[in-house]
């Protein structure tokens, strides 16, 4: 009896946690209207797509657009299993200057490792303006 409850348990949490790893999976489309900074790169406004590239600690990124010339950029952050739902990007802007700072796919979010100038910011103590941009997770 306690082996079929104990094989019962660890098939619901093996089912749990794989269900749990293609949430984190998923990817994100969205069309942004402004230029802005992911990771350490500069991107013209237009359509991407984020995908995780690897899931470790650190889960890392791929920004990819889909106009001809457009730059990729690779961008590490931490997953958190709380979203509200809705696949969304958002930015951090300080006077004019846009930085993506977290993307969540519906259901989990991940918050990209800060970059430089948004911790020169801080630091100075500067407020920024939090910009939301609406994505699809598919």
């Amino acid at each position: 009896m306690k082996r079929t409850m104990m094989n019962s348990f660890m098939a619901v949490a093996l089912v749990a946690g794989t269900a749990l790893h293609a949430q984190s999976s998923q990817k994100v489309k969205a069309t942004v209207p402004f230029d802005f900074h992911a990771g350490n790169v500069a991107m013209a406004a237009g359509d991407y797509s984020i995908a995780p590239i690897s899931e470790n600690a650190l889960l890392t990124l791929n920004i990819a657009g889909h106009q001809r010339n457009t730059k990729s950029a690779v961008a590490s952050g931490i997953t958190s299993k709380q979203d509200n739902g809705h696949a969304r990007l958002v930015f951090q802007s300080y006077q004019g200057e846009y930085y993506l700072t977290q993307v969540c796919n519906g259901a989990d979010c991940t918050e990209l490792v800060k970059d430089k100038k948004v911790r020169e910011w801080q630091a100075k103590g500067v407020s920024p303006e939090i910009v939301t941009v609406n994505a699809l997770g598919f």
